[in-house]
């Protein structure tokens, strides 16, 4: 008999149990909030494709715009490995990433005024945003008059 013993090791049992379907249910939350979000995104999308006004941009009034950022962590992965590394010298104490995202902004005008409509980020270096940017030569963007909503169809980065 696996459980037989006091309500002590029943009363951990239970709690242990509890925290599984916890953990496991905000899991299954999680990704169906990003699924729901990844649907409202595309509804967006597919909504400005359809009622806003198609412009089309060509690559001399794109400009591209790239940020950096650094992360640090450390070397090792373990806290023992971490204590050992501090206690020789700390040599290989942290390790630094860089992080790059580019965006790209464009001119339009709208309505006899000029505007400048700003993508979102993307993981890519500037140069090869650059480089992609003039292979397809022109931009899509899809602007609503009404809400001044946005969206600069990039799906060629994808």
């Amino acid at each position: 008999m696996l459980f037989m013993g006091s309500i002590g090791n029943y009363i951990i049992l239970i709690a242990i149990i509890a925290m599984l379907v916890f953990l496991i249910r905000g899991k299954v939350n999680r990704r169906k909030d990003e699924r729901l979000q990844k649907l409202q995104q595309s509804e967006y999308k597919n909504r400005l494709m359809k009622e806003g006004n198609k412009i089309i941009v060509p690559f001399d009034n794109c400009k591209v715009t790239t940020s950096k950022s650094y992360t640090t962590k450390p070397a090792s992965g373990g806290y023992r490995a971490q204590a050992l590394n501090s206690l020789l010298d700390s040599r290989n104490a942290e390790v630094t990433t860089q992080h790059i995202s580019s965006t790209v902004e464009v001119k339009v005008k709208i309505n006899g005024s000029t505007k400048t409509l700003k993508s979102d980020s993307f993981p890519v270096g500037k140069e090869t945003l650059l480089a992609k940017l003039y292979m397809q030569k022109e931009i899509e963007v899809y602007y609503d008059v009404h809400t001044r909503d946005y969206f600069i169809n990039l799906h060629f980065l994808d």
